[in-house]
């Protein structure tokens, strides 16, 4: 992706999730965040959801995507309207805070769950940095009667809820299938959703 001119710098470390969507589109998802410096004081990480080589140039050749091909769905108030949209895919700027997402996002059940890490203020001495960390759930079926992608999944339509304090892993997901097979051998493991 290209980014505009004059933004910063947007460290990618993580594998993109791929996934299909109701209409049987692929996209992509990916977001930013810098692993080497979690607790740096860098610019806020993106979370892009993107349908692949859909970006053209005026001539309609295929051509790199921009964050101006993608729809700006930060606020709550906003969202992508699928088919509708004359964009390719949108994006999430985790404005403030140096917020940065530090482990591959996760699609499952037309929501896209992924973590997040904000630095804690004022510790200078990187033995002593900590922060919290954020779990992230949001709508991503382009197919709905609403313009519902970017729309939260937990209480009250909130994207986020906050999941206590050091850098998060990927959430894991766990299916009923899999829980049943586990106690029918009688193994443990913990269920986060």
């Amino acid at each position: 992706m290209d980014k505009l001119s004059g933004s910063d710098k947007f460290p990618l470390y993580n594998q993109m999730t791929v996934a299909k969507d109701s209409l049987g589109n692929i996209w992509l998802y990916w977001a930013t965040g810098d692993k080497v410096d979690p607790a740096g004081s860098g610019p806020a990480g993106y979370v892009y959801g993107l349908k692949p080589l859909r970006c053209v140039n005026s001539s309609g050749t295929p051509a790199p995507c921009i964050r101006n091909d993608l729809d700006n769905i930060t606020s709550v108030q906003q969202a992508y309207c699928g088919e509708t949209s004359k964009k390719v895919g949108w994006y999430i700027n985790l404005a403030g805070n140096s917020e940065q997402v530090l482990a591959e996002p996760v699609a499952f059940g037309n929501v896209l769950y992924f973590t997040s890490f904000v630095p804690a203020s004022g510790s200078s001495a990187s033995c002593t940095k900590t922060g919290t960390s954020y779990l992230y759930g949001i709508n991503i079926d382009s197919n709905s009667a609403i313009c519902g992608v970017g729309a939260g999944v937990f209480t009250g339509s909130a994207r986020r809820m906050g999941i206590g304090v050091g850098i998060a892993s990927a959430p894991p997901i766990k299916t009923v299938a899999e829980r049943s097979l586990r106690q029918s051998q009688n193994l443990s493991f913990t269920q986060l959703f």
